[in-house]
């Protein structure tokens, strides 16, 4: 998987999965995870998706603490 979001972390909380799927992680936490479209690898960006970095979901589920973040930050890419 590349990207699991916080809702469905917070599901595979709830089973036990939680701890097993972040220890699979690859990605450095300090990683954004955004995903771009491009024409080719050494060709020209077409779209980009901006997803935060695991540091950085932490710090907004932090600050925003209203009910409007999830409780699990999203998963980092884990190993297949």
């Amino acid at each position: 998987m590349d990207i699991t979001n916080g809702r469905s972390m917070e599901l595979f909380r709830r089973l036990g999965l939680l701890d097993k799927l972040r220890a699979g992680r690859r990605a450095a936490e300090e990683n954004n995870f955004d995903i771009s479209w491009i024409t080719s690898l050494t060709g020209r960006e077409l779209h980009r998706f901006r997803y935060p970095s695991v540091v950085e979901k932490r710090a907004e589920i932090r600050e925003k603490n209203d009910g409007t973040q999830p409780r699990e930050r999203p998963c980092e890419s884990a190993r297949s």
